[in-house]
């Protein structure tokens, strides 16, 4: 091992060579050697081998170390950029930070990307903090995320993880095999989903099949291969400029507003089309049943009857005789128990006025002293539409005559309490 202060190239051994710059290197060679270092520390384990920078290490033959700590560590590698790091044959990290971890043909590009492959194809990392894992897998953006097969992460924070899944645009996910998402933060989140849009996102595929008359009109009768959003929940998108889809018993066409314009225009004219009532039943008599004379089931002076329509559920069902007689029932149970708590009320507070009534009256016939310098004891009843109330009372003239003094107290049959107190002065 050799000490040298610059870099050299030899056919034969090693030689030692003085330059201007200071550095100091080391390498190990057997047979020709065709290596280069230059910078502080470091290593060249291989013949062919190319290591510049501080502390770089290009380990086997044919690698490329390049930049500070940069790691070349297997045939035919490269790591290029502060601390990059190539491990595997054929490996190539290129950025600070970069990571190479596949077996064959494995790329990185850029900042703190990393790249994990199988032998074919190559997976390829571009971007700060950027990973690819997985045979073929591409991952473009700061932070861009491609761990599955075939995957494709296009965009910072993009994430595709899903085998054959692609993520175009900044926070985007395809978490689905085979799924697709584009557009800002726009999520595909189940196997073979289609995300179309900024923010857009995706939701299960609403399974099995409702029917009506006979048709199917909702849900899918075969294994789910993914749904198509242009929005979310909040965030609905119309479709516009959408052409006519085809109309038949095995069309799985869109059809757009003009086609149902049409439609309704059909039903609306039925009737008269065919010259009179259209009732719709089954063989069980459970559907609705409309009998209708006219265009519109409403000529003036004819009466129209709605039959077997069930109780109304929601705001803005209908609802039929037995609810609105219930509701009536209610209504005036309702009403009958509202007045006779307010004829309690009243009752109760007619007796209290009674029983006041009566108290007044007790105490007004309290007798009292007349002569002066006398005293009383006195106690009286009185009694008013059944109530009934007691009085007892004091009373004291002075000695003098002049002054007269009285004390009242009175209760009755409701419960209620008075007292009254008086004083007087003659002359």
């Amino acid at each position: 091992m050799n000490s040298v202060s610059s870099k050299f190239w030899s056919t034969s051994r090693w030689q030692p060579i003085s330059a201007a710059i200071l550095m100091t290197v080391s390498m190990v060679a057997s047979g020709t050697a065709h290596a280069q270092v230059s910078g502080s520390g470091n290593i060249v384990n291989a013949s062919e081998g190319v290591a510049p920078g501080i502390d770089a290490n290009a380990g086997v033959n044919d690698s490329i170390a390049f930049g500070t700590n940069a790691i070349a560590a297997s045939i035919g590698a490269n790591a290029i950029g502060y601390e990059a790091k190539a491990d595997s044959s054929g490996d190539t990290a290129f950025g600070s930070y970069s990571h190479a971890d596949g077996r064959i043909q494995t790329k990185e590009i850029a900042d703190f990307s990393s790249a994990s492959g199988t032998p074919f194809p190559a997976a390829t990392a571009v971007g700060q903090s950027a990973a690819a894992v997985g045979a073929g897998a591409s991952a473009f953006g700061s932070g861009a995320q491609a761990s599955g097969d075939a995957t494709i992460a296009i965009g910072s924070e993009a994430n595709s993880s899903g085998i054959g899944g692609v993520a175009m645009g900044t926070g985007s996910k395809a978490l689905g095999a085979g799924s697709l998402a584009i557009g800002s933060f726009a999520q595909a989140n189940n196997p073979g989903d289609v995300a179309l849009g900024g923010g857009s996102s995706t939701a299960a595929a609403h399974t099995g099949v409702t029917g009506l008359y006979g048709v199917d009109v909702a849900g899918i009768p075969v294994a789910n291969v993914g749904v198509v959003s242009v929005g979310s929940v909040g965030t609905e998108r119309q479709i516009q400029n959408l052409a006519p889809g085809v109309i038949s018993a095995t069309s799985t066409d869109a059809v757009n507003g003009s086609q149902l314009n049409s439609v309704a225009n059909g039903i609306y004219n039925l009737n008269a089309g065919m010259g009179g009532p259209l009732q719709q039943t089954d063989s069980v008599g459970n559907r609705l049943t409309l009998v209708a004379r006219g265009r519109r089931g409403g000529d003036p002076g004819v009466a129209q009857q709605l039959s077997n329509v069930a109780d109304g559920v929601a705001p803005t069902d209908a609802i039929n005789v037995r609810q609105l007689n219930a509701a009536k029932d209610w209504s005036r149970s309702y009403t009958d128990q509202q007045f006779r708590v307010v004829d309690r009320r009243l009752n109760a507070i007619r007796n209290r006025a009674d029983a006041g009534i009566a108290s007044a009256i007790a105490m007004a016939s309290l007798p009292q002293a007349y002569q002066p310098n006398q005293s009383s004891a006195a106690v009286a009843l009185g009694t008013f539409n059944g109530q009934t109330g007691a009085a007892v009372g004091v009373s004291t003239i002075s000695e003098s005559g002049r002054w007269i003094y009285r004390l009242n107290g009175t209760a009755n049959t409701r419960g209620d309490t008075g007292v009254g107190v008086g004083a007087a002065m003659t002359w």
